[in-house]
């Protein structure tokens, strides 16, 4: 299984605040400097984009885990 496959694997267990920090670990550890903030902003309004769309279209979470995985 390849590490891609794990880490969709394991998006599909958890929560969307679990998600949001394994993305946030994920840019922390591969950039750095002006690019870290712009991608930690870019990833922060897609997570609020998510938390909206479940909360105005009462989806499940799951929808919206399907959702963010789509755009990222």
């Amino acid at each position: 299984m390849s590490a891609r496959a794990t880490l969709k694997d394991l998006k599909t267990k958890m929560c969307l605040g679990d998600i949001a920090k394994l993305q946030l670990l994920h840019i922390l550890v591969t950039l750095d400097g002006r690019a870290l903030l712009n991608s930690i902003h870019a990833h922060l309004l897609i997570i609020v984009s998510i938390q909206e769309r479940l909360f105005r279209g009462n989806q499940t979470q799951r929808d919206g885990i399907r959702w963010y995985n789509a755009i990222v």
